[in-house]
């Protein structure tokens, strides 16, 4: 075989092989017998028909289809396994050219991750504070969501809850009458723009009549710019009472014995989520930054591996909404995958980066994952997939399934590194670390813990059709 390499700019190698005549003529022929075992031809039995005969009747275009199915494979890994290549994902056969026999393959090399100085990467972090005036607010929250009622003679107005006989009619066709009830909030426009509001000043035994149109958008087609003939009978109105702040208020909202206790509780909280929400800016502000400073080439076919695993995760989520397959809600939506793939492309590619970046990181960290931590990340996924613990049981111990969890686990401890780094935390490297290829990436980023497929060989040919994978 002669063999030529070409490296493309984005990770890719041309590998392009010439095959023999001599041996191209020795697939063509078993092929020719493979086809005569499974057509009929007139005049030979099944499996009996000479090759010339086979070409004649089928095609030479048949046998060669035919022949390329045992060919390609064999000679794609001779040609690997000739050169020295280990590819970093499945290849695909670009160009197929028969006379003479030339097969055009690219293949995926591993990306090249050079993070620069990402060790002087900083970013600045705010003081945790909690006002009283922060604390009061939370109070209030409390103290509506705690609210009662009691009748009170005298109109309405906004915020009380008017207690109602309502009658709607469209024509002679009645859509309402009976007894409802409704906290007066005139800005609100359900069950009608301008009911609340035409509440408001009525009093108890009342009876109003007016009409509404329904707006030409209005979420019900059928009532899109009708006008409604409306009655309201009042028959009483309530207005909120708040509880007090005190000990019996704490009490009641939780398990404290005190106003202060409430107070301090309160002051925790949103402690904990400003640090939370302070900690979430450092990770993506970080990261971010580690992704512009560096330099990243990588094959495409990891931006449509990442495409994929966004569509499965989308896909159950959809699912489990609205009881539909995401294609099915995209074709409602008047849109197709090919639309939602190219929507999302920008976004795969930055997580793919991301994910690149943070493998790269934990290598020249030098990141382990000890026993204890490989078992706390097993337990969080049987945690996490509870609903069928046997089938997660038997993925974790695959080799699959183990390479997993290695991978969650260097994932979020290259994060953890990271905004250490950021914050000015880190510890001190022995030794100073260069640049240099990644291993196999993680893509974890923006993970799916959906348990994958084994890993298909690189040499296993799919399909072979210009641009399918091998």
């Amino acid at each position: 075989m002669n063999i030529s390499k070409e490296r493309t700019n984005d990770c890719q190698l041309k590998l392009v092989v010439e095959v023999e005549q001599a041996r191209v003529e020795q697939y063509l022929r078993r092929a020719g017998r493979r086809l005569a075992e499974k057509v009929n031809i007139p005049g030979f039995r099944k499996g009996k028909a000479p090759y010339d005969v086979v070409v004649r009747v089928l095609g030479k275009g048949a046998v060669y289809e035919e022949a390329l199915d045992e060919l390609v494979p064999e000679v794609f890994s001779e040609a690997l396994k000739q050169e020295g290549i280990e590819p970093y994902a499945q290849a695909h056969l670009d160009n197929v050219s028969l006379e003479p026999m030339v097969l055009t393959f690219l293949v995926p090399l591993s990306p090249e991750i050079d993070l620069k100085d990402y060790r002087n990467i900083r970013v600045e972090t705010e003081e945790i504070t909690v006002s009283e005036e922060d604390i009061d607010k939370v109070l209030e929250q409390l103290r509506q969501e705690n609210a009662g009622w009691q009748p009170v003679n005298r109109p309405v107005m906004a915020g009380d809850m008017a207690v109602v006989h309502l009658k709607v009619a469209i024509g002679s066709e009645s859509l309402d009458d009976d007894d409802r009830a409704f906290v007066v909030e005139p800005e609100q426009v359900m069950p009608i723009p301008g009911f609340m509001a035409a509440l408001v000043g009525m009093e108890a035994g009342q009876t109003k009549s007016f009409e509404l149109t329904y707006p030409a958008d209005w979420e019900k087609e059928a009532l899109r710019g009708q006008t409604a003939q409306i009655e309201v009978t009042l028959k009483e109105v309530q207005e909120k009472v708040l509880p007090e702040l005190n000990d019996e208020f704490a009490l009641l909202v939780g398990d404290y014995d005190s106003l202060s206790d409430l107070r301090e509780a309160i002051r925790r909280k949103l402690a904990q989520e400003a640090e939370n929400m302070m900690a979430r800016k450092v990770q993506n502000q970080a990261l971010k930054e580690l992704v512009e400073r560096s330099e990243i080439t990588f094959p495409l076919v990891l931006v449509e591996e990442q495409l994929d695993r966004m569509a499965r995760d989308h896909d159950t989520i959809i699912r489990s909404h609205e009881g539909m397959s995401l294609e099915d809600y995209l074709k409602m939506n008047g849109q197709d995958m090919d639309w939602w793939r190219a929507h999302l492309m920008p976004q795969a590619e930055e997580q793919v980066k991301q994910s690149l970046a943070l493998d790269k990181l934990a290598e020249l960290e030098r990141l382990t994952v000890t026993d204890e931590e490989r078992e706390q990340e097993e337990q969080r996924l049987l945690d996490l997939f509870r609903d069928d613990p046997e089938t997660i049981q038997q993925f974790l111990v695959t080799p699959q399934g183990q390479d997993l969890v290695t991978r969650q686990v260097i994932s979020r401890k290259a994060m953890d590194r990271l905004v250490e780094i950021a914050t000015g935390k880190a510890p001190e490297l022995e030794e100073p670390q260069s640049g240099g290829q990644a291993t196999q990436s993680s893509l974890e980023t923006g993970e799916s813990l959906t348990p994958p497929a084994d890993n298909p060989s690189t040499t296993e040919v799919v399909e072979v059709a210009d641009g399918e994978s091998v």
